[in-house]
């Protein structure tokens, strides 16, 4: 289970569907809705309704398209765990939504033009490009449970694009807007600096400095309060028994799961990407001949650059079927035709080497699935043990009644709250600890754990008295007058330079013996400097001066030397990447507040106890 979550964060696939859970959950929030109701209903959203079957057959497709991402074998139970069945919801319920809204406005789709999209699709069409009816059946049947399924997503597709595309920035945006932000984010500034060294600065010290000091900063040094806890921790791994799981029954969980021991066959490939389909059939016609000297020359002539694509499969493709097909039709060292993918270009592909199909021995294996094995069935003891500790707090046991009677279950005594804060560690979890002495809390989960714990004794915030303090109180005082001073120095010699140019920068620095160092093309957002100092450089002229802080505190004097527009240095795919993030930031944002329209002005219910039966 724990491999399960690993895969779920670490992978691109899972990170998406966490970032959709959050904003779906920043939206409206499923937990919040969740009610009893019809039996045959998974949720009722205005007059629209989402069946349980519909439900249970779209979260299977969810959990395939889950594990085919994250090279996971969770079964629909675990997926229900990482809260796949809440995102699956939230989607299906935000569709029904649209369409609820749509027909309120008077929006409907009539048969005649559902009947025209559909035909018109390219999916369906024949080697003549008429519409197959045979294509048409077989697209449903392995894909949706009926074609009442399939239409009611085409529906709710249109219903989407009729509500939100006419409202597209670029439709309207003025180009001067790209232009103005591509020249400002794309600047890049060059300058020279030298740093002020405070080793020389001798700094006073005496006792009634430092209590004039504590005195103003005594709130710095505060104790905050401590709160000490005896907490329980049930958790997945005590329950696991590695010595449980049989090979009969390792052989038997390999047998009825082949497919996932199944490696796909690799390709690995290199392609070159063209505007146009000229430039991409010069090329093929040059890389066909395998003529090295040949090639080289071509690339440097037309500025054509190759790359590398490792380890391609057939189900992990960002690409239409048509390249990928054409791809797993070439042979080693064979050149593909000029492939045309959507509005990015033409792409010309080489196969260097295939990684054939493979399936792995059940001996390669066997050790992942015993693992496996064995967490299902913790599982289960583990679950019985949190829903008897659960059934004990809402009969008000005690702490030490209910570790006396969970088996395999721990209790750690006179904590820190901080040890349970780290044990937990999930920042989206918010832990009380201003109850009283005595308060017990409920079950907390966490991942593959779950945890009880009890206020047992609490130490009062204090400020702590000048001589408990007094060494850390020294240090930061030195370091305090220290930085105040560099920083009037800083603004003396400024006031020096003011007006002067590189060369009395240099000569200046050469004289006080600082070393120039330079920062070469910084951007507005680099991290080796302040803000402030950021602000400064991309604000001021050539040859002009500015107080500077590095990341690290030391301060200095810089000049800038080099001023790097966007023009010198970047593509004209930069360009494009500005254009399109103005366009996708402000679409978003307008879909968030019509979406946000919609939710509110729609009534909904989610029926959780049908759900929950699905699963048990």
């Amino acid at each position: 289970m724990l491999d399960i979550v690993r895969n779920l964060v670490s992978s691109i696939f899972g990170k998406i569907l966490l970032g959709i859970m959050v904003l779906s959950f920043a939206l409206w929030g499923v937990g919040d809705i969740l009610t009893s109701g019809n039996s045959q209903l998974a949720a009722k959203v205005g007059n629209e309704k989402i069946t349980l079957d519909e439900f249970y057959n779209e979260f299977q497709k969810t959990v395939s398209l889950y594990n085919q991402q994250t090279s996971s074998s969770i079964n629909l139970k675990e997926a229900k765990e990482l809260q796949l069945h809440n995102i699956l919801l939230n989607d299906l319920i935000y569709s029904r939504m649209v369409k609820d809204y749509a027909n309120k406005q008077n929006i409907f789709i009539n048969d005649s033009s559902l009947k025209l999209i559909i035909t018109s699709l390219p999916q369906f069409s024949d080697v003549d490009g008429l519409f197959s009816e045979a294509k048409y059946k077989s697209y449903i049947f392995n894909n949706f449970q009926s074609e009442e399924a399939f239409l009611n997503e085409i529906e709710d597709t249109i219903y989407h694009g009729i509500i939100f595309e006419n409202f597209n920035l670029s439709n309207f945006l003025d180009k001067q807007v790209i232009n103005y932000l591509f020249n400002h984010e794309g600047e890049k500034r060059t300058i020279k600096y030298f740093l002020l060294n405070d080793d020389n600065l001798e700094i006073k010290l005496s006792d009634d400095l430092l209590i004039k000091y504590y005195e103003e900063e005594k709130s710095k040094y505060k104790v905050s309060q401590k709160t000490f806890i005896d907490f329980i921790e049930i958790n997945l791994d005590q329950f696991v028994n590695l010595n449980s799981v049989n090979e009969d029954e390792i052989a038997e969980y390999y047998n009825d799961n082949i497919n996932l021991y199944i490696k796909e066959e690799k390709r690995n490939l290199e392609f070159a990407r063209f505007r146009d389909k000229e430039s991409a059939n010069a090329f093929y016609n040059v890389w066909s001949q395998n003529d090295p000297a040949l090639i080289f020359s071509f690339m440097e002539n037309n500025d054509v650059e190759l790359t590398k694509l490792q380890n391609f499969t057939l189900s992990q493709n960002s690409f239409t079927n048509e390249i990928a097909n054409s791809i797993f039709s070439l042979n080693i060292d064979n050149v593909s035709s000029p492939l045309e993918y959507q509005d990015i270009g033409f792409y010309v592909f080489k196969l260097l080497s295939i990684e054939e199909k493979e399936t792995q021995l059940i001996s390669d294996v066997e050790n992942d699935i015993k693992i496996y094995l064995a967490e299902e069935a913790a599982y289960v003891e583990f679950d019985e043990t949190v829903n008897l500790a659960d059934e004990m707090l809402l009969n008000d046991y005690d702490l030490n009644e209910i570790i006396d009677s969970l088996s395999k279950a721990k209790i750690t005594r006179s904590s820190s709250s901080d040890h349970l804060v780290n044990r937990i560690n999930n920042e989206e979890i918010q832990l009380n600890f201003d109850q009283p002495i005595g308060f017990l809390s409920e079950i907390i989960f966490s991942d593959n754990a779950a945890f009880i714990y009890f206020i047992s004794d609490k130490e009062e915030s204090f400020i702590p008295e000048f001589t408990m303090v007094k060494e850390e109180l020294k240090s930061d005082y030195i370091e305090n007058v220290k930085e105040s001073r560099i920083s009037s120095i800083a603004d003396k010699i400024l006031i020096d330079l003011q007006f002067k140019g590189i060369n009395e920068f240099e000569d200046y620095a050469r004289l006080n013996n600082f070393e120039i160092k330079e920062f070469n093309d910084l951007k507005r957002n680099d991290k080796n400097l302040s803000k402030e100092s950021l602000s400064s450089i991309f604000n001021i002229n050539l040859e002009g001066n500015m107080k500077i802080e590095l990341d690290n505190a030391d301060i200095g004097i810089g000049t800038l030397i080099k001023i790097t527009k966007p023009d010198s240095y970047i593509a004209d795919t930069y360009y494009s990447e500005v254009e399109g993030n103005v366009i996708q930031n402000f679409n978003s944002s307008l879909e968030s507040i019509i979406g946000q329209k919609i939710i509110d002005s729609t009534d909904y219910e989610v029926y959780s106890q049908n759900i929950d039966k699905l699963f048990m």
